[in-house]
Order: structure tokens, then sequence, then C-alpha cells
């Protein structure tokens, strides 16, 4: 690459031209062992969470025939991602 290539491109993109300068500066992240926890616990709350409501689901459909519980569970299902994904 020409020297008049690279001072062109350092007139349109400066944040391209500081990265070619500084290549060393890196982003520092700080991660404790408490908030590893903390992820783990929410994961898992939320796994139970969703156990529980497909147990909740699946003991409501079971009054309905047979023919309509498994409408029923797949519409449930469903609706529960997409107020899952909403939230």
């Amino acid at each position: 690459m020409s020297s008049e290539a690279i001072s062109d491109r350092e007139v349109h993109a400066p944040e391209i031209a500081s990265e070619l300068r500084y290549p060393e500066q890196r982003v520092n992240i700080d991660f404790q062992y408490a908030d590893l926890i903390t992820i783990g616990l929410l994961v898992l709350l939320e796994g139970l969470l969703s156990a529980d409501n497909a147990l909740v689901l699946a003991i409501l459909v079971l009054s309905l025939p047979r023919e309509q519980q498994r409408k029923a569970l797949r519409y449930g299902i469903l609706g529960a991602f997409f107020f899952r994904i909403l939230a």
C-alpha cells in the first residue's frame, strides 16, 4: 500500500488510522467468581421455571379430549416461547 493511500484513508477514517498506530491496545474485562456463580444460578433458575411452566401446561390440558391435547400443548409451548422472547 502506498503512503498516499494510507494518508487518504486516515483522512476519511481516523478510527482505522488509530488502530494502525496503536495495535497493542486491548479491552480488559474483569470477571470474578461471584459473577460466574450468579450467571450459573440464573441459568438454573430459568431452567426450573421452564420445567414448572411445562408441568402446569401439561396438567391444564389433561381435561381436554385426546385429539385437542396435542394442539393445546403445541400452542401453549409456542406461546411460552413467544412471550419469553418478547420479555
